[in-house]
């Protein structure tokens, strides 16, 4: 153990005046502040605290802000730290018993701690170099080490590649044929699949959607594009027209922004996580086509002018009981979801009650959340095959690289025997949401734990 002495003091950055700004007032620069800076403000209402504790784990937020979890010395509770950058060096990443000087601050963090703004930290003790080894360095020569592009089989195209395009044993043969394996696995999934693999070499500006121009599959980035124009030529704009396009899981929203503000379909996306502000060109986009509307514009170009609605909830019996979610299934045209997860199968369950046509693109099987369908669904395509046997449904494939095999039914009658599915961990919902419940729950401990002691 080795023992630091030093005491770091604290130091405030001082913002730099811009001289081709004119003058602010006090209040405008007061609005313009930092927030960090603003996070570590003084403040005169909480005593200065000073006290020992052991530095559990610590994490930066930019280049101005270090959070750290502590344990105080004789007690058992975490707290979470916060102060600038200049307070924690270098040589505090290393500490395991600190000596800190910090204000409490007004709330608790969001996982429910007692949060303190640290105005001051000395090292009393280092970790162990066992506890957190460091990285060896790579010392061979780049002659030395295999190329992975030649391994797998691919034409090198770096210009005098340094690394070897040779095998040295039977061990480098065996990882390369690996390689070579999980290459072709990932460009070739399925041998039904009519699409040829994505050539990374071609045009990359030729990916975008051209009915009729050739068969070879797009980057993987061009789904939600693919998948849109796929919905519309295999739907049918009459028929989608009938009502907005529910898309189950739309996650950032792009399917429904293509079919949309592309297609001009009317669109609602359902996802339990709030949605993101769309990029800069697309609000740009949108700006135009408002400003460009006119009293004789058509409702497609009204349409076409608008966000898609988002409606943050989950597809599950409680969202079918609310009067919202009920409405919202009865008046659809048509029910879609693109690599949806666990909602997959409520999307079909949902089509298949109330007599909606639908495509949804299975990806990720979760076989452990749903117990009550047969053992032998374990992979996508047997997933598929399961679900397309239980609707009724044909399948199809989307001319894009990644899971590309859709599940796709017409109009039918409803069958109102039909249970939603949901998983069976109800808790176990996509990562946004499950991370606000695990906040909410340590929240409650937190405060339970307080009022026991």
């Amino acid at each position: 153990m080795s023992t630091t002495t030093a005491v770091l003091a604290t130091t405030t950055p001082v913002p730099v005046k811009n001289a081709s700004v004119p003058a602010e007032s006090p209040t405008a620069a007061t609005h313009k502040t930092q927030r960090w800076e603003r996070t570590l403000a003084a403040t005169t209402e909480a005593p200065l605290e000073r006290f020992e504790a052991k530095l559990v784990r610590w994490r930066r937020l930019g280049k101005n802000l270090v959070f750290l979890d502590v344990v105080r010395t004789g007690r058992d509770d975490e707290w979470q730290l916060a102060c600038a950058a200049a307070t924690f060096p270098p040589a505090a990443e290393r500490a395991d018993v600190v000596v800190v000087e910090a204000r409490e601050e007004p709330a608790c963090s969001r996982r429910g701690l007692r949060a303190l703004r640290c105005d001051a930290l000395a090292v009393l003790t280092e970790r162990p170099s066992a506890e957190k080894p460091a990285k060896n360095p790579d010392t061979r020569e780049k002659k030395d080490v295999l190329c992975k592009v030649w391994a797998r089989g691919d034409a090198c195209t770096t210009k005098n590649c340094p690394y070897r395009h040779a095998f040295r044993d039977a061990f480098e043969e065996t990882w390369g044929r690996r390689l070579r394996l999980r290459r072709d696995h990932d460009l070739k999934q399925d041998a039904a699949d009519p699409f040829a693999a994505y050539d990374k070499y071609a045009n990359k500006n030729a990916w975008r959607f051209v009915p009729g121009d050739d068969n070879r599959k797009r980057r993987h980035a061009a789904r939600h594009v693919e998948f849109g124009a796929w919905i519309l030529h295999r739907f049918g704009r009459s028929l989608l027209e009938a009502g907005p396009v529910l898309d189950v899981a739309g996650g950032r929203g792009q399917l429904a922004w293509e079919l949309q503000c592309v297609h001009g379909l009317r669109a609602v996306s359902l996802d339990p996580r709030s949605a993101k502000v769309p990029r800069k060109s697309r609000r740009k986009l949108l700006r135009k086509r408002l400003a460009a509307l006119t009293p004789d514009s058509s409702p497609r170009d009204q349409l076409m002018a608008r966000n898609p609605r988002r409606v943050e909830a989950l597809l599950d019996p409680a969202f079918e009981a609310s009067e919202q979610g009920r409405a919202l299934l009865e008046s659809c045209s048509a029910i879609v979801a693109l690599h949806a997860d666990e909602a997959t199968e409520a999307a079909v369950d949902a089509a298949l009650k109330y007599g909606k046509p639908f495509a949804v693109v299975p990806c990720c099987v979760f076989a452990d959340l749903f117990p009550n369908r047969p053992a032998a669904v374990r992979t996508t395509a047997e997933f598929c095959d399961y679900l397309a046997a239980k609707a009724g449904a044909t399948l199809e494939y989307l001319r894009f690289e990644g899971k590309n095999k859709v599940v796709v039914r017409g109009d039918a009658p409803p069958r109102r025997d039909v249970a939603i599915t949901e998983p069976r961990d109800p808790s176990h919902v996509v990562s946004g949401v499950k991370t606000d419940l695990m906040f909410e729950r340590m929240r409650r401990e937190h405060k339970s734990a307080a009022a026991a002691a």
